[in-house]
């Protein structure tokens, strides 16, 4: 799962149930919080909501936009079904790679 969170706010008051929820997942890539115009808060993160999903024994880590596509790819090469969760860039981040992918062909 490639997951970017939405609003500093909202991950500060679901940040538990963020870790609680993620820590499940047998992969999960975390993009940096899409503010939506919100102020950052201080310690609320992507890098300390990884380090929170790891230390409940999950298998988290930061994932930074630039190497997206070759997540991606390298996931598709393995078989595994890719789940994308966001609200702010991701959406077009996907729709850059798919149209890469479309060049390519």
């Amino acid at each position: 799962m490639i997951f970017e969170p939405h609003r500093y706010t909202r991950t500060e008051q679901l940040f538990d149930d963020f870790v609680n929820v993620l820590k499940k997942i047998k992969e999960v890539y975390l993009l940096e919080i899409y503010s939506a115009s919100e102020r950052k808060i201080p310690k609320i993160t992507s890098a300390n909501l990884v380090k929170a999903i790891n230390k409940e024994g999950g298998n988290a880590e930061i994932l930074n936009p630039a190497n997206l596509a070759n997540k991606i790819l390298g996931m598709k090469k393995s078989n595994k079904v890719i789940i994308m969760q966001g609200a702010g860039k991701i959406s077009s981040y996907l729709k850059n790679f798919v149209e890469s992918c479309q060049v390519k062909k």
